[in-house]
């Protein structure tokens, strides 16, 4: 605000008549000095906290982001973990059902090898008892008529 303004809002306001020249004058811009210097400090201690803040938040997201990315890589660790034994479990099922599926079908194998072997030997001599018969047959019908 300039002077005049001022010494015309005071003869409105007071009744008192001021000129531009007076000592009160120089109390006000003593005043404004004083206000603006402080005010200057106000402001440069304000950018200080804030960028102490903005430090301090960044710190803190970068923290937060530490603790996020641990809590994650045990989440995945004992997800693996629990994959891996599921796994083993399975693999350890499947073998056992190959393993007796396997003991079935040898056994089976075992039975028809006996079965095939007792046919190879019992074969040739049931041939043998029918080449036998027949002559039997042949020779009887030969001998009695």
């Amino acid at each position: 605000m300039n002077t005049q303004t001022l010494v015309e809002e005071i003869q409105k306001r007071h009744q008192v008549s001021l000129k531009p020249n007076d000592p009160i004058f120089a109390v006000l811009t003593l005043n404004e000095l004083l206000l603006a210097n402080h005010m200057e400090q106000i402001q440069v201690a304000l950018e200080q906290q804030k960028n102490l803040l903005n430090e301090g938040s960044a710190e803190r997201i970068n923290t937060g982001f530490e603790l996020v990315s641990e809590q994650a890589n045990q989440v995945i660790s004992a997800m693996n973990g629990t994959f891996q034994e599921t796994g083993n479990a399975l693999c350890q099922k499947l073998d056992q059902t190959l393993s007796a599926r396997l003991r079935e079908f040898e056994q089976k194998a075992e039975g028809h090898s006996k079965a095939s072997i007792s046919l190879a030997t019992i074969l040739p001599q049931a041939l043998i008892a029918v080449i036998f018969f027949a002559l039997g047959l042949v020779f009887k019908s030969y001998i009695w008529p």
